[in-house]
């Protein structure tokens, strides 16, 4: 069926090129599948022997049915190469010269490189291995484009079937966010309408493996309109889906200077793009973000990150800070929520949320001991701006955590705090104060809290409840040691601004100065309820 799949397509491809335009591939913010199926390249000059081989085509670029070109091949494009006994699909291990289109008279210079297990002679057709879906996919996810576009459509007449094509597309995790393939699985939703409810592809983090922070930078003088003084700086990673990592250590102080320069920390697995952030004059510590947000006046801003993520600067991309010292701007993060990989996960019936909704057991990790303290120990962010600006609608927020020791007389409390830039002027939405409990071993307490936005725009509230019961703290050898609590707000919360990007933090607090040990929350997710 597929070889008659294939030769179908073949005829398509050649039909097309000469009655004309077809089909659109491309509408704001969306690919379709199917206008990337209908192409075919011929091969000039074949492999004379099977296993890894180079094949050269007769032309690299492929016009889609609209008339759009497009360089097709690419390390994670299967390909599907004859349409007889021979017929095979392959993954290329390279490509080159196929970016440009064939110079008449000249040489091809398109060469795939993959694994063979037939001869393929020159006249071979070469067609999509995917029907289209991965050449859409890296299309639409491609930085090189004018408008990226954030999802993929596969209509009923697409020909793969989630068995054979889906699982072998979209289950790689692709770890690099160095390179397309990186970015493919932070950027792209597939949505599927072959049935009802629509099934939808979303980008989710495939291992409890963070982006480690990376290494202390040396920062470079330059004149500016900084306040003349000596400054230090630290470095934090981006995930593909907006994640940051912890922050790096931090550097030694510059000269004096009115302006300083930061080198790019190295590619790493899952980094898309990096922030840098700078201390006052005089490198008194306590960085904040250089600017908010990031524009390409300070650096090349990376074009591997979702719209909706926040601004950061590309890998290998120097940053440059000479504007007005900051103020006003983001706190280094206390709890990392940066992935190395992600892989496309099933929605059934529901779209994905453009952030990542359901942080897993194990990413963060157990804060100071709490005495007449608090400290974050969890982040959800960022959330893209306007997210939360729907009057009357509400997100239910479950966590689990726990404890090592609670001394005698300890008031465990767990605040939830916004604030449009992580730690800065956090409003408390949210407050969870147990009675009094006494834990000489390790304990839990967890349940969740519904958010209603009771006021939108700029001086945005929500208004907290727990309608489904009680949270509970408890000793986990002895469970009936429970204590309970509830949200107790009698006011909607204080301001803040819900057209601008949101983070989302979990505060745990020790309410006296009796100390509670080795607090940390051990998952965490947020999901709309209406």
């Amino acid at each position: 069926m597929k070889k008659v799949l294939a030769a179908l397509a073949i005829v398509f491809a050649l039909s097309l090129s000469a009655f004309g335009q077809g089909e659109p591939s491309r509408a704001p913010g969306r690919a379709f599948v199917t206008a990337y199926n209908h192409w075919a390249v011929q091969v000039a000059s074949g492999n004379a022997a099977t296993g890894t081989q180079t094949i050269q085509l007769k032309q690299g670029m492929v016009n889609l049915t609209d008339g759009r070109s497009i360089n097709p091949f690419n390390v994670n494009a299967p390909i599907t190469i004859d349409i007889g006994a021979n017929q095979e699909t392959v993954t290329p291990t390279s490509v080159s010269g196929c970016g440009s289109a064939a110079i008449p008279g000249q040489l091809p210079t398109c060469a795939i490189t993959a694994s063979f297990s037939f001869l393929h002679g020159p006249g071979t057709f070469v067609t999509s291995g995917t029907f289209g879906l991965q050449e859409a996919i890296n299309d639409c996810a491609s930085p090189v484009q004018p408008t990226k576009c954030g999802m993929v459509t596969v209509a009923g007449d697409f020909n793969g079937t989630d068995t054979t094509l889906f699982n072998s597309v979209l289950s790689p995790t692709f770890s690099s966010g160095a390179t397309l393939p990186g970015a493919i699985a932070a950027t792209v939703t597939i949505e599927d309408l072959r049935s009802f409810p629509p099934r939808y592809w979303a980008p989710e983090p495939s291992a409890v493996i963070l982006i480690a922070a990376p290494a202390a930078p040396t920062l470079g003088v330059v004149t500016g309109g900084l306040s003349s003084g000596a400054y230090k700086g630290t470095e934090a990673y981006v995930d593909c889906r907006g994640g940051i990592s912890l922050d790096s250590a931090e550097s030694a102080a510059t000269a004096t200077t009115t302006g300083v320069t930061f080198p790019s920390p190295a590619a790493t697995a899952g980094a898309c793009g990096w922030l840098p952030r700078l201390s006052t004059a005089g490198g008194s510590g306590n960085e904040i973000l250089a600017a908010s947000p990031l524009t390409s006046a300070n650096c090349p801003l990376s074009t591997l990150l979702p719209a909706s993520s926040i601004p950061a600067c590309a890998i290998g991309a120097t940053a440059t800070i000479t504007a007005a010292n900051p103020s006003n701007t983001a706190k280094p993060s206390v709890e990392s929520n940066a992935f190395v990989s992600y892989t496309p996960q099933p929605f059934s019936g529901a779209f994905p949320a453009p952030f990542v909704q359901n942080y897993p057991f194990g990413i963060f990790v157990a804060t100071a001991t709490l005495n007449a303290s608090n400290a974050d120990a969890a982040q959800i962010g960022p959330i893209p701006a306007g997210y939360f600006n729907k009057l009357g609608a509400s997100w239910d927020l479950c966590i689990k955590g726990a404890t090592a020791t609670q001394a005698a007389g300890s008031l465990l409390t767990v605040n939830v705090n916004i604030a449009n830039e992580y730690a800065q002027s956090p409003v408390t939405v949210s407050t969870l104060a147990f009675p009094t409990q006494t834990q000489a071993a390790a304990g839990t307490f967890e349940g969740c809290v519904t958010l209603q936005t009771s006021t939108t725009g700029s001086s945005g509230k929500f208004w907290a409840s727990t309608p489904d019961g009680p949270w509970v703290n408890f000793l986990n050898t002895v469970p009936a040691t429970q204590v309970v609590t509830a949200d107790a707000s009698a006011a909607a919360s204080s301001a803040v601004n819900l057209t601008k990007q949101i983070y989302l933090s979990v505060n745990l607090q020790a309410a006296n100065a009796n100390n509670i040990t080795g607090p940390i929350i051990n998952s965490v997710s947020i999901t709309p309820r209406q």
